[in-house]
């Protein structure tokens, strides 16, 4: 049921600083659990927004990520995206850019061999920024997708009527999809928020998403220039963003002429992503992917004990011994040839580590390590022993 408009709307408070007006974008409820795999299908996009955080190796890049994972050959995509999938216990898919109808076949092709795998329940939503082809609207509602969320250009949010982002939204709107717009909070923009608002409450869009925004390596010169830092030390945060959201989010609470009929708005913060999305993505991979000897940290990363030799081929020897002599069991102790190192748990390297020691003729290297439980296995902490 829809709200009357003069009905107050409350702000609901979330995790990390997170507010809502209304309900929750179902693609963000499956974020929010850390269930959602990321597929980002290729790097490019012919918008050149001053604030986009996206990589180095992957802007402006056609290249295909499942997570963290880079698939190098096309036709391994959908495969891949379905094991990366399966390793977090998704439930659902979320797939961004660049801008993924940059590639509509790859695209539509990825939703519907998702959907042949995981059932019509596995929610998949997708980000687009630059104006396509009408037809792909009806090739991406019969393929699947169940949610699409527009990023129009910030120098037109004040004027949407008439745009082509306008017929892109009024289209999809006859479909069986939730339509969304997503937007970065810039510092100053609360004016021209509150019109595209209005905007989107007239036409029926579902909801409105205002992300914090936050430095990355790539933004970092151009929020610079135009004056933007840091909210602080620890924060890769814009100061002033999250405050424009909260006066956003107050307006419409508040103000009677500006009441929503049926808009939710949702203010999802960086810190959000880090401690909340991130987090329980991480703990439900570390959980699907631990071998024995990895214990999960409440960060959702692997701590383990490794040990490291300039010959390659000794480690072999060391894990015979560890095995044999020491009774290691088969499961605790494992060479990993990506690596090029043995592992087995942290306690169990403490333990030997005096004797490990003490073996002659070869250079050793033993440590303790944490790690992130994704396919690039990120190194967060190291400490020699």
């Amino acid at each position: 049921m829809s709200k009357k408009r003069g009905t107050k709307r409350e702000i609901r408070k979330l995790e990390a600083g997170s507010m809502l007006i209304g309900r929750l974008p179902e693609g963000c409820k499956h974020c929010r659990l850390g269930a959602k795999v990321v597929l980002l299908v290729t790097g490019i996009c012919s918008r050149r927004c001053f604030y986009c955080p996206l990589s180095e190796q992957k802007m402006k890049k056609d290249v295909m990520y499942a997570n963290e994972l880079k698939v190098e050959d096309e036709t391994d995509y959908l495969k891949e995206s379905i094991n990366e999938a399966y390793s977090i216990d998704a439930k659902g898919a979320g797939i961004t850019g660049g801008d993924p109808l940059v590639v509509p076949k790859r695209t539509i092709s990825l939703i519907e061999g998702l959907k042949k795998e995981f059932g019509k329940d596995f929610h998949i939503h997708l980000y687009t920024a630059v104006p396509f082809e009408e037809r792909y609207i009806d090739e991406l509602s019969r393929a699947g997708l169940d949610e699409i969320r527009f990023h129009p250009p910030e120098n037109i949010w004040s004027k949407m009527e008439g745009s082509a982002y306008d017929r892109l939204i009024r289209k999809s709107k006859l479909t069986d999809m939730d339509v969304g717009v997503e937007i970065p909070l810039i510092p100053g923009s609360m004016k021209i928020v509150i019109m595209l608002a209005k905007y989107l409450d007239k036409i029926g869009v579902n909801f409105l998403n205002l992300n914090e925004l936050e430095f990355s390596e790539t933004n970092f010169e151009n929020l610079r220039k135009r004056g933007y830092e840091v909210v602080d030390d620890v924060s890769s945060a814009v100061a002033g963003s999250y405050l424009e959201g909260e006066k956003i989010l107050e307006h419409f609470a508040t103000s009677k002429s500006s009441r929503l009929e049926r808009l939710s708005i949702h203010l999802c913060t960086s810190s959000f992503k880090d401690s909340v999305q991130l987090k329980k993505r991480l703990e439900r991979r570390a959980r699907k992917t631990a071998r024995a000897y990895h214990e999960i940290t409440e960060e959702g990363i692997f701590r383990l004990g490794i040990i490291e030799c300039d010959d390659k081929t000794f480690l072999k020897e060391i894990e015979k011994r560890m095995k044999e002599k020491y009774e290691v069991p088969e499961d605790m102790v494992r060479y990993d040839e990506e690596k090029g190192r043995l592992e087995t748990a942290f306690w169990i390297l403490e333990e030997l580590a005096h004797a490990l020691k003490r073996i002659k003729g070869k250079k050793i290297y033993l440590s303790i390590i944490e790690e992130y439980p994704t396919a690039d296995r990120l190194e967060t902490e190291r400490i020699p022993i």
